[in-house]
Protein backbone atom coordinates (compact mmCIF):
# COMPACT_ATOMS: atom_id res chain seq x y z
CA UNK A 1 0.00 0.00 0.00
CA UNK A 2 1.51 3.33 -0.79
CA UNK A 3 1.63 5.99 1.80
CA UNK A 4 0.80 9.56 1.52
CA UNK A 5 4.38 10.77 2.25
CA UNK A 6 5.50 8.66 -1.42
CA UNK A 7 3.08 11.02 -3.08
CA UNK A 8 4.98 13.51 -5.24
CA UNK A 9 3.55 17.59 -5.98
CA UNK A 10 3.22 18.32 -9.11
CA UNK A 11 2.57 22.20 -10.31
CA UNK A 12 -0.45 23.05 -12.51
CA UNK A 13 1.29 25.56 -15.56
CA UNK A 14 -1.83 27.73 -16.94
CA UNK A 15 0.19 29.86 -19.57
CA UNK A 16 -2.09 31.29 -22.89
CA UNK A 17 1.54 31.58 -24.44
CA UNK A 18 2.18 27.98 -23.88
CA UNK A 19 -1.58 27.37 -25.56
CA UNK A 20 -3.39 27.34 -22.16
CA UNK A 21 -7.23 27.61 -22.48
CA UNK A 22 -9.28 29.60 -20.36
CA UNK A 23 -11.51 27.47 -19.06
CA UNK A 24 -8.43 25.66 -16.88
CA UNK A 25 -7.36 29.27 -15.47
CA UNK A 26 -8.25 28.68 -12.48
CA UNK A 27 -5.75 25.21 -11.74
CA UNK A 28 -2.88 27.56 -12.89
CA UNK A 29 -0.99 27.38 -9.50
CA UNK A 30 -2.36 24.12 -7.95
CA UNK A 31 0.11 21.81 -6.44
CA UNK A 32 -1.65 18.18 -6.75
CA UNK A 33 0.09 14.92 -5.02
CA UNK A 34 0.35 12.35 -7.65
CA UNK A 35 0.88 8.14 -6.54
CA UNK A 36 4.27 7.63 -7.57
CA UNK A 37 2.91 4.61 -9.88
CA UNK A 38 1.97 7.30 -12.16
CA UNK A 39 5.77 9.25 -12.53
CA UNK A 40 7.28 10.26 -14.45
CA UNK A 41 4.67 11.76 -16.04
CA UNK A 42 3.35 12.03 -19.55
CA UNK A 43 5.21 13.74 -22.45
CA UNK A 44 1.89 14.79 -23.62
CA UNK A 45 -1.33 13.63 -22.70
CA UNK A 46 -4.11 13.44 -19.68
CA UNK A 47 -3.26 14.16 -15.76
CA UNK A 48 -6.34 14.19 -13.99
CA UNK A 49 -8.41 14.70 -17.14
CA UNK A 50 -6.61 17.81 -17.78
CA UNK A 51 -4.56 17.70 -21.15
CA UNK A 52 -1.51 19.14 -21.48
CA UNK A 53 2.10 18.46 -21.21
CA UNK A 54 5.19 17.40 -18.09
CA UNK A 55 8.06 18.92 -17.36
CA UNK A 56 10.66 19.91 -14.82
CA UNK A 57 11.20 23.03 -12.93
CA UNK A 58 14.83 22.67 -13.03
CA UNK A 59 15.05 21.41 -9.36
CA UNK A 60 13.48 18.20 -9.94
CA UNK A 61 9.96 19.10 -9.32
CA UNK A 62 7.01 18.21 -11.94
CA UNK A 63 5.00 20.51 -13.43
CA UNK A 64 2.07 19.86 -15.81
CA UNK A 65 1.22 22.50 -18.54
CA UNK A 66 -1.98 22.60 -19.18
CA UNK A 67 -3.13 22.73 -22.99
CA UNK A 68 -6.25 22.69 -25.10
CA UNK A 69 -6.93 20.70 -27.71
CA UNK A 70 -4.68 22.13 -30.15
CA UNK A 71 -0.33 21.40 -29.24
CA UNK A 72 0.96 24.64 -30.06
CA UNK A 73 4.17 22.80 -30.44
CA UNK A 74 2.88 21.56 -33.67
CA UNK A 75 0.98 24.78 -34.32
CA UNK A 76 4.64 26.59 -34.40
CA UNK A 77 6.70 23.50 -36.30
CA UNK A 78 3.96 24.04 -38.69
CA UNK A 79 4.42 27.81 -39.46
CA UNK A 80 8.03 27.15 -40.04
CA UNK A 81 7.91 25.79 -43.29
CA UNK A 82 5.66 29.14 -44.48
CA UNK A 83 3.32 26.82 -46.04
CA UNK A 84 1.55 25.09 -43.01
CA UNK A 85 2.94 21.86 -43.13
CA UNK A 86 5.67 19.63 -43.95
CA UNK A 87 6.35 17.62 -47.28
CA UNK A 88 8.76 15.23 -45.56
CA UNK A 89 6.87 13.97 -42.41
CA UNK A 90 10.32 12.71 -41.20
CA UNK A 91 12.07 15.72 -41.00
CA UNK A 92 8.62 17.57 -39.16
CA UNK A 93 9.09 14.88 -36.62
CA UNK A 94 12.66 15.21 -36.04
CA UNK A 95 12.30 18.94 -36.07
CA UNK A 96 9.05 18.73 -33.36
CA UNK A 97 10.78 16.75 -30.93
CA UNK A 98 14.39 19.41 -31.20
CA UNK A 99 11.82 21.87 -29.89
CA UNK A 100 9.63 19.74 -27.59
CA UNK A 101 12.90 18.91 -25.97
CA UNK A 102 14.16 22.33 -25.48
CA UNK A 103 10.36 23.34 -24.12
CA UNK A 104 11.29 20.44 -21.56
CA UNK A 105 15.18 21.71 -21.02
CA UNK A 106 13.30 25.08 -19.80
CA UNK A 107 14.99 27.23 -22.37
CA UNK A 108 12.64 30.40 -22.38
CA UNK A 109 10.04 30.12 -25.09
CA UNK A 110 11.08 33.30 -26.39
CA UNK A 111 14.36 31.82 -27.30
CA UNK A 112 12.71 29.53 -29.13
CA UNK A 113 10.18 31.04 -31.13
CA UNK A 114 12.89 33.52 -32.16
CA UNK A 115 15.76 31.55 -32.41
CA UNK A 116 14.50 28.46 -33.88
CA UNK A 117 12.81 30.27 -37.26
CA UNK A 118 16.15 31.89 -37.88
CA UNK A 119 17.65 28.39 -37.38
CA UNK A 120 14.90 26.36 -40.07
CA UNK A 121 15.69 29.46 -42.87
CA UNK A 122 19.43 29.28 -42.72
CA UNK A 123 19.38 25.48 -43.54
CA UNK A 124 16.69 25.91 -45.70
CA UNK A 125 18.90 29.17 -47.74
CA UNK A 126 21.81 26.51 -47.52
CA UNK A 127 19.34 24.04 -48.98
CA UNK A 128 18.46 25.89 -51.86
CA UNK A 129 22.26 27.13 -52.33
CA UNK A 130 23.36 23.38 -53.00
CA UNK A 131 21.01 22.84 -55.83
CA UNK A 132 22.52 23.21 -59.02
CA UNK A 133 21.13 25.63 -61.04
Amino acid sequence: MTDISDYQPVTMIWDATLGSPPEVQSYGGEVVLVPPEVLPLPARGQLLGLGGYSRTDGSGGWQWVLQGDIDPVDAFVDSLTGKGGWSNQTSRTAVKTMVARLFSAGIPRATIATQIPQFYQAVAAEVTAEIPH
